[in-house]
């Protein structure tokens, strides 16, 4: 996975953010300067953005507000300063209300973003300057790190790079906007407790946690995990989807998986038995109930 570099320098009030994006340097520009792709890839999910007014020029502004699942509105904007078309650009940023009123109590961050051609790639580096420690504290608490790790990832997705070992459809743009089809699905299943469910998914079937996003603590958990290329999401919040959902992993060797899930403590519902489909299958379920469904395909 293609995991943002993020630097913390405490002492001069500055977080650096470094990521490599497959895609050219003009379509890369596009995502982060027009709105058609911005309200796309912007919010970390499952949280979503969505633009009141926007006007890309400098003195022009961005209003714009993260909203929740369930029903949380967070407000901000963003005053665009200098702007080098395709190279950088430069803005302040602050919380706000629904009606633009600047939020004095929150914190002001000063945003710098640089983009650098790499040939099929394209580097972007992102400078975050606060006025205070405290300020620069207060967003790390709120989850900055993952939170913009994860609409990152978006952006992937939103520029139809495969970010993954495994091939299927990606939801990209093209150059004026519009969808082209070809996107990549990660399915998402509904946890309760994630203190419950990661422990069974990460020591007893071997999953990997990407990153976790929680926008403030107490906050409903999602988190992003990947076993052998093959990766998925859970979530916390009750408006994403229900619990008692189900995934079929296609893998090469289900005994191996059987072995595996076995000596790690996991009980299967199923053991491994031949479908009449040609697949030798086996099911394990989650603490919540959803059903996990491991299948390898039995040559003719």
């Amino acid at each position: 996975m293609n995991t943002p570099i993020i630097k913390k320098d405490i002492v001069n009030k500055i977080i650096t953010v470094e990521r490599v994006f497959v895609a050219p340097k003009n379509r890369v520009w596009k995502a982060w300067t027009d709105i058609t792709w911005l309200d796309k890839w912007w919010a970390p999910k499952p949280w979503i953005a969505i633009t009141k007014s926007f006007d890309f020029s400098e003195g022009g502004h961005w209003h714009y507000c993260m909203s929740g699942p369930e029903g949380e509105k967070i407000w901000v904007w963003m005053e665009f300063e200098s702007i080098e078309p395709e190279n950088s650009f430069t803005a302040q940023d602050i919380f706000c209300d629904d009606k633009g009123k600047l939020n004095e109590e929150m914190p002001k961050m000063h945003w710098k973003y640089e983009f650098r051609d790499n040939g099929e790639a394209t580097t972007v580096h992102v400078t975050i300057t606060f006025n205070t420690i405290d300020d620069m504290e207060k967003i790390i608490a709120m989850c900055f790190e993952a939170g913009f790790s994860l609409a990152l990832s978006n952006l992937d997705e939103v520029l139809g790079v495969q970010t993954g070992g495994s091939h299927g459809l990606t939801s990209a743009l093209g150059d004026k906007g519009e969808h082209v089809l070809s996107q990549t699905i990660i399915p998402q299943l509904r946890i309760t407790s994630a203190a419950a469910s990661l422990p069974f998914y990460v020591d007893g079937l071997g999953f990997v946690v990407d990153w976790k996003h929680q926008f403030e603590p107490g906050f409903p958990l999602f988190v992003q995990l990947t076993r052998r290329d093959q990766t998925i999401f859970l979530t916390e919040h009750a408006g994403d989807c229900q619990v008692g959902g189900a995934i079929y992993f296609v893998v090469p060797d289900v005994e191996d998986c059987y072995q595996e899930f076995t000596n790690r403590g996991i009980t299967t519902i199923e053991s491994p038995h031949d479908t009449p489909w040609k697949s030798r299958e086996m099911v394990v379920t989650d603490p919540d109930g959803n059903r996990l469904r491991f299948a390898t395909y039995v040559a003719a």
